[in-house]
């Protein structure tokens, strides 16, 4: 559409679920027909790991009660997190193999009737695009790259997936954006969890600090230092991933030449406020970004709190609906 409405561009991932997905007291069916019947979106994007159990292999009958939930909503599966398995054990599989399997996942989100295939960034190589892209457009299904985190627009990572892209050569294979990308500061119940491993309060400022004004390299090693010589906590340890992969403080500016390539996007969010600034600021730099450069496609509320917070504290709902109220009014 030219000119699609906010309901129709506005979507969900229930991987902002994860909490009552673990919980198991409802099947991820169920979760998702609840989430469409609160009327909080008529999109709604799903890892297929995380909803099917033997995914990539999915049954017709678990296809067809997916379509049957989403038609009763009149909602869409906006994308399909899929991924490459390359190794079974320490078995390596075949191009061929790889291929096969990501073909055999384009074809399931056709058959759901979804817009794309979400991937993470080094899922196929240069030699395999062609025929990844070949298969898209047959499905007519997109295929995106989620750049995200700690990324940066000069990361080896992001040029070689680039290039993946431009080997494809094809409108279907494209790229896709993850706020996490943008952040100004830790999370404040990232800032929680730290005090809990026995960081003091300028132990966590002094932490975030260097984070902001270190590229990745130079903050992994003052990290790695400040653990080895005792100046920091080991509980610090278990929070590296997030420290050095979850989050990143690149600008949307710095990602501008990437426009043209977006066919997506996941406004990542931790908490339900919004001290200082820190989420309403960079995401409205990249919706403003990507409306002058005439980007139609999809918003994506993804939450990520569920990692630091409790259900008894926060549930996927109740953060939902706080960042699509912000979201509808960045938008506007």
């Amino acid at each position: 559409m030219s000119n699609p409405s906010f309901e129709e561009r506005y979507a969900v991932t229930l991987f902002g679920f994860t909490n009552e997905l673990l919980l198991g007291a409802q099947t991820p069916l169920q979760i998702l027909e609840q989430t469409l019947a609160s009327g909080i979106t008529k999109n709604v994007e799903i890892d297929g790991p995380q909803f099917f159990r033997n995914f990539p292999n999915v049954v017709d009958e678990e296809v067809l009660a997916l379509c049957v939930a989403l038609a009763k909503f009149d909602a869409r599966l906006s994308l399909l997190g899929g991924y490459a398995d390359r190794a079974s054990g320490v078995t390596l599989h075949s191009s061929e193999t790889v291929v096969s399997s990501l073909i055999a996942q384009l074809d399931l989100v056709r058959r759901l009737g979804g817009f794309g295939l979400r991937l993470q960034v080094d899922a196929f190589s240069i030699d395999e695009a062609p025929a990844i892209a070949r298969a898209a457009e047959a499905a007519g299904v997109m295929v995106v790259f989620e750049l995200q985190g700690s990324m940066t627009p000069t990361d080896p990572r992001t040029l070689a997936c680039v290039e993946v892209v431009r080997a494809a050569d094809s409108p279907n294979v494209r790229l896709m954006l993850d706020s996490s990308l943008f952040m100004t500061c830790f999370p404040p119940s990232l800032q929680r969890l730290m005090g809990k491993t026995g960081l003091s309060t300028s132990q966590i400022a002094e932490l975030e600090e260097h984070w902001l004004r270190s590229d990745l390299g130079e903050f992994r090693t003052w990290l790695i230092g400040q653990l080895q010589s005792g100046q920091v906590p080991g509980q610090v340890q278990a929070l590296m991933p997030t420290f050095l992969s979850r989050i990143g403080h690149s600008k949307p500016a710095d990602w501008q030449s990437f426009t043209p390539m977006i066919e997506s996007v996941h406004l990542k969010y931790w908490d339900t406020s919004d001290e200082g600034g820190a989420v309403t600021g960079p995401t409205s730099e990249l919706i403003q970004m990507l409306e002058s450069a005439g980007y139609k496609g999809y918003y994506c509320s993804e939450w990520g709190g569920h990692e630091w917070h409790t259900l008894e504290e926060l549930s996927g709902a109740q953060a939902t609906s706080w960042h699509k109220t912000l979201v509808k009014i960045l938008l506007s």
